[in-house]
């Protein structure tokens, strides 16, 4: 799992990557999802309207 953090926007992004082979590990295909989590910020309603922008 690698992160970066962008504090100037309020969020954190996730890289989650994990081998689809199990024999070959990391060095055969490997499945990459990234998730973008926005640190909640005043209250809810702000935090969603602020991410959407």
């Amino acid at each position: 799992m690698t992160r970066e953090y962008g504090l100037g926007r309020k969020r954190t992004d996730l890289l989650i990557e994990w081998p689809l082979d199990q024999e070959q590990g990391f060095l055969g295909p490997v499945q990459r999802v990234v998730l973008e989590l926005r640190i909640l910020y005043r209250s809810l309603g702000a935090t969603v309207a602020n991410g959407l922008v």
